[in-house]
């Protein structure tokens, strides 16, 4: 895996970072080497992983965020996985205009979506 494949989420994130007044130098240096740090400990068994034989079900409601542009975890990867997991209810959503980090990328949406589960699950 190279590192442009993440370019532009860390970028996201990094610029996330910076223009927020609630981190310090530091802690994004410690981000990025935090988010590399487990990049290498983590894409080698996620990508040997086929979810779809390991997790073949759930107790718990399930919500997919997906970017359709996502090279890290393509879509038709989620959508294989949706389509084959059992759960009590299973969502997948798209955001059209995200790659691997919807929350970034559209984070007025994906922040709604977020406010509409809550309110679904304090209704129920």
């Amino acid at each position: 895996m190279t590192g442009a494949r993440y370019g532009s989420p860390l970028r996201t994130l990094l610029a996330s970072l910076v223009r927020s007044p609630d981190y310090s130098a530091a802690d994004i240096v410690r981000t990025i080497r935090g988010v590399s740090t487990s990049q290498a400990a983590l894409l080698p068994e996620f990508a040997t992983t086929d979810l779809v034989a390991t997790v073949p079900r759930v107790g718990v409601p399930v919500v997919l965020a997906q970017g359709r542009l996502d090279q890290v975890a393509p879509g038709f990867a989620t959508q294989r996985f949706h389509d084959a997991l059992a759960a009590p209810s299973k969502e997948l959503v798209w955001f059209e205009r995200s790659a691997h980090s919807p929350h970034l990328e559209e984070p007025t949406r994906f922040r709604i979506l977020l406010l509409e589960l809550r309110r679904l699950s304090l209704a129920g």
